[in-house]
């Protein structure tokens, strides 16, 4: 019979600050900096999210028209009494949305991904207990149009990075997953299937990524079974529906390109205190069509596609958007007002990236009068296993000590031992007499005592050559310690990134199986901006 495990999760949080991985825009706006206000709604709050329910104000065809899409794409699916429950939901004035978005990626690419969504479902279970008049839906907003195949076609298992190697162009949601075939039976066979939830995955990923489904089909597929539980839903923006409500604001664009001049006014405010972390171009639309996702450009009164021998006049163009808007496709900076636009939605949850150029747009979301969500920065975790927990206490090392460099970590171990701490009280002792000597210089006269000054500088600076070379040669002796070190830093931060930014939720799957999600339920955060770290002990079998 096969043994099973019940996981003991111990979660301690550091502040961000400590973890020296968040840029100072983030931080300021995690500790509520005033110079955030100018380019927000509000800091998130269950008080302010509450006011945002006031404001968001979404009819009845805009929900019929998302529940019809909706049942629409999920055509292929036997969707959950949760999923059924949430499309429900969506049909009444007094639901909202709380979103969160990504590409397709293919097996989920990093781990963040999966925090984001499981941070979507507690925050949208916090607004439900505290807002009991009102209802909630989770939402993954997949951003199917995305054409970045290095990223989306990119993730690291089993100590080994996957690339997807296929010919197909355009938008990545769009792409058949057939040549993704070498891929699947590579991460299959590393699968045991003895073991019920690697089983369960197996046929998971099968089905998935069978060689009939899309990239998005295949992504709405796998989130489905392990997140459809919970009520979340899955939301592809690339509908010919979803597009025509947005004509307005393409219209605009195309003809006025006012989000240009909206939001480089914006930045120029945010480049006082912050670097900008997406410039607008003067035309923020793609033109999607078959194989093809490419930027449109005006020269005049023409408007032409980038790297195709398709162009328009005025005329024309707005013909093809009236008569095809599933042919324009938002970039970065219109993609969040699309989102918003066909959401009943009051709060964002994104990294520290998506907070950065969100914050960009609040003037533009005022310019076409879509209402601007709270945003929430999602959370980020750190798993560590028993193993790295030995080689945390063998070394005295506290979970902040964890995000400091290699190098820095040794000179703090070694700086505890009797060897070092006797010769920092001998320094100490030598600049003791040095500071007494100074003393002494001064009551001769300011010459000498300009002179003392100079030798005791110089003093110091032999000091810390003789720390130093002590430091060098104890790590010589015990080479151990620098190695335990070392193993624990590659373990716990792979390529030298978070383990979020870089490991698989495969990696962790294979480890705890399908109990991941109900550990990452039960201690993710809705509100809290707190770095989470999870120590995994493996307790008796049951």
């Amino acid at each position: 019979m096969e043994k099973r495990y019940k996981m003991k999760i111990e979660k301690q949080t550091i502040s961000i600050s400590q973890t020296n991985s968040f840029s100072q825009l983030v931080m300021d706006y995690v500790d509520e900096n005033e110079k955030m206000l100018p380019f927000i709604e509000a800091f998130p709050s269950l008080e302010t999210l509450q006011k945002q329910l006031s404001h968001k104000m979404f009819q009845p065809a805009q929900r019929d028209l998302l529940v019809r899409v909706l049942r629409k794409q999920y055509a292929k699916i036997n969707i959950t009494e949760a999923e059924e429950n949430a499309c429900g939901l969506l049909q009444k004035q007094n639901t909202f949305t709380i979103c969160t978005a990504h590409q397709p990626v293919i097996f989920t690419g990093h781990l963040y991904f999966m925090y984001k969504i499981m941070h979507v479902i507690k925050l949208a279970e916090q607004c439900k207990m505290q807002f009991s008049d009102y209802d909630f839906v989770p939402v993954f907003y997949m951003g199917s149009e995305d054409d970045d195949l290095q990223e989306i076609g990119t993730f690291h298992y089993n100590q080994k990075k996957y690339q997807w190697d296929t010919p197909q162009t355009g938008a990545c949601g769009r792409m058949s997953t057939k040549d993704l075939e070498p891929i699947l039976q590579e991460v299959c066979l590393t699968l045991n299937l003895q073991k019920e939830d690697e089983k369960y995955l197996f046929d998971v990923l099968q089905e998935a990524y069978h060689s009939t489904n899309t990239l998005a089909e295949a992504t709405r597929m796998l989130v489905h079974h392990l997140f459809g539980m919970y009520g979340l839903l899955v939301i592809d923006g690339d509908d010919t529906e979803f597009k025509r409500t947005f004509i307005p604001v393409m219209e605009d664009e195309l003809i006025q390109q006012s989000s240009h001049l909206v939001v480089a006014k914006t930045i120029e405010q945010l480049q006082v205190n912050y670097t900008a972390q997406a410039s607008p171009r003067e035309l923020n639309l793609f033109y999607l069509k078959d194989n093809i996702r490419e930027r449109i450009e005006r020269v005049g009164e023409q408007w032409t596609v980038n790297n195709t021998a398709i162009s328009f006049d005025k005329t024309a163009l707005l013909d093809e958007l009236h008569q095809y808007p599933e042919r324009f496709s938002p970039n970065v900076i219109l993609r969040p007002l699309y989102q918003e636009n066909i959401l009943p939605n009051i709060a964002f949850i994104g990294g520290g990236a998506e907070i950065a150029y969100w914050m960009e747009l609040k003037s533009l979301f005022a310019y076409h009068h879509i209402v601007y969500p709270i945003l929430q920065l999602r959370n980020s975790i750190l798993w560590i296993g028993e193993r790295e927990q030995q080689r945390m206490k063998m070394l005295s090392l506290r979970h902040a000590d964890l995000f400091k460099d290699i190098e820095a970590l040794y000179q703090q171990f070694v700086a505890k031992s009797d060897t070092m701490q006797e010769l920092d009280k001998l320094q100490n002792t030598i600049n003791t007499y040095y500071q007494e000597i100074n003393l002494l210089s001064k009551e001769v006269n300011k010459p000498l005592e300009v002179s003392m000054l100079a030798h005791h500088a110089k003093a110091e600076k032999i000091q810390k050559r003789i720390r130093e070379k002590f430091v060098a040669q104890i790590k010589k002796k015990d080479e151990q310690i620098y190695t335990n070190i070392l193993k624990l830093k590659t373990a716990l931060f792979p390529k030298h990134t978070l383990q979020e930014r870089h490991d698989n939720f495969l990696t962790l799957y294979k480890l705890y199986g399908r109990e991941m999600f109900s550990i990452l339920y039960q201690y993710q955060d809705g509100l809290k901006n707190d770095f989470i770290i999870l120590q995994a002990h493996e307790m008796n079998d049951y």
